[in-house]
């Protein structure tokens, strides 16, 4: 790895968790699929220069997290699409219930991240789409991209404004017996919860399509995402919708999971090993972290409370501390310190954030202020008809429905 043999690092240590070997298999693999956000610099560069941002004492415990992370590459998410597909086929051709063919499939993507169009470049090049003329062919020409382009439709529906070829395209939408959420990770189940239940809602209460069978495919999925997936399942009961997850993720690999010690962080053997670890996470959230400017900082020390802010600093969002890194990015639910860059310190795996675009000029202050209020006028209604249980929403829902059938018979 070319780092110096010195004595504050703990070598002897390291070698007993196969700490070292573990690192060498991922130095080599990033090499061959090298980090996106630091396509130039390997990650023995990257490693040393976080290593020169923390004290001495901290080193042992640098290196042992780092080489225990699991990089997932886009060939291994690819393949996850591949994999999914198979298993979906599967159950697809051995369902009685669902007699259907390709044609009568749609899928939706997760947050607009480009995974409609890469799942569908999977199923086309790896050749996974079955016969054509038996199963007939993955539709990729319709409009709903993602649930957020329906949610627009809706809104539109909803004030009168929709145009009858949009409506038309809901009627192609609602024919579709089979639809499917496209999800590339999901370490918490967060977003992934809240994406299921606004399609339920929508499947069920504006459009009421008794027969539409739900269905996700997640690449990568948490023991943590499929606990909270799996209780949304629980709540709609039998035939909600079917999960399928192509890598799952332990709670092992969770640094902070406490719920149940015999399923706990389980990589090391060795508990010092874990104190280590556990100084560093307390040494970058106390003192890193305050000390520089970071917009981690900013963005918890906005919407969170004292407790969940330290938690979040140590943890990373959820607080369970993941160590897991695609090729593309690192989730900020993962542990901190691996990805979020300071002022004064350097992480292994810098995380690329959607946002904070900066201004300047007056011109895109005022078109960012309009963006900003169509978001929170789409955030709110959302809120009010697609994701609330109270009795106005259901009245919202119905309401709508009703706009959508008188629409349909005006023809």
């Amino acid at each position: 790895m070319g780092l110096e043999m010195t004595d504050y690092i703990d070598w002897e240590l390291l070698q007993k968790e196969n700490i070292v070997s573990k690192l060498e298999y991922l130095t080599l693999l990033e090499k061959m699929r090298p980090y996106e956000r630091t396509p130039n610099e390997t990650l023995e560069v990257r490693l040393a220069k976080m290593l020169k941002s923390l004290p001495k004492e901290y080193h042992t415990a640098a290196i042992a997290s780092v080489a225990s992370t699991i990089y997932i590459t886009e060939e291994m998410r690819i393949e996850a699409w591949e994999s999914l597909f198979y298993q979906f086929k599967y159950d697809f051709r051995h369902n009685e219930h669902i007699d259907v063919n390709l044609n009568d499939v749609h899928f939706f993507e997760l947050d607009r991240d480009n995974l409609y169009d890469e799942f569908f470049r999977a199923a086309n090049v790896r050749h996974i789409v079955p016969n054509p003329s038996i199963y007939g062919r993955l539709d990729d020409t319709s409009p709903f991209i993602s649930v957020d382009i329906l949610i627009d439709y809706l809104m539109r529906l909803d004030s009168d404004t929709i145009t009858d070829k949009e409506i038309f395209e809901l009627q192609e939408l609602c024919r579709k017996k089979v639809w499917v959420l496209l999800v590339d990770i999901s370490l918490s189940g967060d977003s992934v919860c809240s994406e299921i239940k606004k399609l339920n809602t929508i499947i069920n209460k504006i459009f009421k399509l008794e027969d539409v069978d739900f269905n996700v495919f997640v690449q990568v999925l948490t023991a943590e995402g499929q606990r909270r997936i799996g209780s949304i399942q629980r709540k709609l009961g039998y035939g909600g919708f079917s999960l399928y997850s192509a890598i799952n993720i332990p709670y092992s690999f969770a640094f902070n999971y406490e719920h149940n010690e015999d399923m706990a962080f389980s990589i090391y053997r060795n508990q010092m090993l874990s104190d280590k670890i556990e100084g560093l996470c307390n040494y970058f959230a106390n003192y890193i972290l305050k000390r520089d400017r970071c917009p981690l900082t900013k963005a918890i020390n906005k919407q969170y409370s004292e407790n969940d802010k330290i938690k979040i600093a140590k943890y990373g969002y959820g607080g369970l501390g993941w160590n897991v890194v695609t090729q593309r990015n690192a989730p900020n639910n993962s542990l901190p310190f691996l990805w979020c860059s300071s002022d004064n310190y350097t992480p292994p795996f810098p995380r690329a954030e959607s946002h904070g675009v900066p201004v300047v000029d007056s011109n895109i202050m005022t078109g960012m202020n309009e963006g900003s209020q169509i978001n929170n006028s789409k955030k709110q209604w959302v809120n009010e008809v697609l994701k609330s249980d109270k009795d106005s929403a259901g009245k919202r829902c119905e309401e709508i429905h009703s706009k959508y059938i008188a629409r349909i018979n005006k023809k």
